[in-house]
């Protein structure tokens, strides 16, 4: 850990009550927008917003396979959330876990074809929250807003895919 004293030339920032704000409304924003998108996915689906974000990973890769710790690296959960992500998948015939072909000690998860066909349906419940809660309330403000968020730090994992499921 770094103390003030090996850091002589650099001023500790502290943030002002305005920005302070700004910080509590975006996460207050954020939080209410995926408890929504996750209600709308359970009712409509039966999949948690994190169940689905892993089947959509795993429907957009080649096999629709992927080692977990690569998943848990993409997507938002944790490697321990993932596995137990995994089994509940697992445990519905929505993923399977196969051998890695290219390590014989590991394990892939695999989207099965009913798992297929749940992220496809659910992918337009998906879309159609993000445009209703995110989308359309920003506007015209939406390229400002992309601007700003290609300033902020992004995870080096990030999956960068188009919104389609393929077969």
């Amino acid at each position: 850990m770094l103390s003030r004293q090996q850091l002589p030339d650099q001023q500790v920032l502290k943030p002002d009550s305005e920005q302070l704000d700004v910080w509590r409304r975006y996460l207050r924003s954020h939080a209410a927008i995926t408890r929504e998108l996750d209600a709308e996915l359970i009712r409509g689906h039966g999949l948690s917003l994190s169940e689905f974000e892993v089947l959509f990973l795993l429907s957009r890769v080649p096999e629709r396979q992927m080692r977990l710790v690569r998943l848990a690296e993409q997507s938002l959960v944790t490697r321990s959330g993932m596995t137990r992500l995994i089994t509940r998948l697992e445990n519905r015939g929505l993923v399977e876990r196969v051998q890695c072909p290219l390590d014989r000690r590991g394990y892939n998860a695999r989207v099965t074809d009913d798992g297929m066909e749940r992220v496809k349906g659910a992918l337009r419940t998906h879309l159609a929250g993000i445009s209703r809660l995110f989308v359309d309330p920003l506007g015209d403000d939406l390229p400002a807003m992309a601007a700003s968020l290609d300033r902020l730090p992004d995870s080096p994992d990030a999956c960068d895919s188009d919104c389609t499921v393929d077969g």
